[in-house]
């Protein structure tokens, strides 16, 4: 028989929301009178919790408790976007509450961006069933976080660096994304949306734009010909190469060499 964890009746005392968090945000809220389900969708930060610092990453997830004192920042250039609502619980399951892990994370990025979206929704907060609309849609939100793993900021948004540092220091040897997915544990699908959430860019123009950025560098300060530059950086033809830097920079392969000082030892490709 499955074990269902219990999930306590409450009562909210602040509707859901999402945030877009402004580039000098700072959150200092005086110490919690209530109970807050807070979670990290996009962005980076870091939050100290009775005096205990926490990194913030998409899929970082608190459930505050009354009495906390709490102050987060984020990185303005990753602002972060937050749902959160505040609730209050009966008694007896105010004391079932404080006894569940204070901070989670999950991998499980769709599922949680839409059900922040369902329960922040102004549709479902409004009309004669708003109030059970509402009711329904916090006792989901902690039915997810009760379900999450209790093993914070492991996988998930370290992945995900890992995938971009990989790209940067070997762009020309990266197998495919494919690849770059399983090593990360997520589907195919489910890595390029996580991507892209975490770095403002999906995979395949993430990698494009390192092996640009690198053949522009190796063209102005190598002696390296266009066929063994394009070869490094994973092209399977020096035309492709080329199509593809005269689209990035507005300009071919040579030209750009030349505009930087460096002689053309290259034969073949302009």
């Amino acid at each position: 028989m499955i074990s269902l964890p219990k999930i306590p009746s409450i009562r909210t005392t602040t509707l859901p929301r999402l945030y877009d968090c402004e580039a000098g945000w700072e959150w200092r809220p005086r110490p919690l009178t209530d109970f807050d389900l807070w979670w990290v969708l996009a962005g980076r930060g870091s939050l100290t919790r009775q005096g205990a610092t926490h990194p913030l990453r998409m899929g970082t997830c608190f459930l505050f408790r009354p009495g906390d004192t709490l102050v987060a920042r984020h990185d303005s250039d990753h602002p972060l976007r937050v749902f959160a609502f505040h609730f209050e619980a009966e008694t007896p399951w105010r004391k079932d509450l404080l006894t569940w892990p204070a901070h989670k994370f999950t991998a499980r990025w769709d599922e949680l961006e839409h059900l922040a979206r369902q329960a922040a929704h102004p549709g479902a907060q409004k009309g004669r069933h708003a109030a059970a609309r509402l009711w329904l849609a916090a006792q989901s939100c902690l039915l997810f976080y009760a379900d999450m793993d209790d093993h914070p900021y492991e996988g998930g948004a370290e992945a995900l660096e890992r995938a971009a540092e990989t790209m940067r220091m070997a762009p020309g040897k990266v197998p495919s994304i494919e690849v770059l997915s399983g090593r990360a544990g997520m589907s195919f699908a489910h890595f390029s949306r996580a991507f892209k959430r975490h770095h403002g860019v999906a995979p395949k123009p993430f990698l494009i734009r390192i092996k640009m950025e690198r053949a522009a560098e190796l063209l102005s300060e190598t002696t390296m010909t266009l066929d063994e530059i394009s070869s490094a950086l994973g092209y399977g033809d020096g035309f492709q190469f080329s199509r593809q830097f005269s689209r990035w920079f507005g300009c071919a392969p040579g030209a750009w060499r030349k505009k930087a000082g460096m002689p053309d030892k290259n034969s073949g490709h302009r």
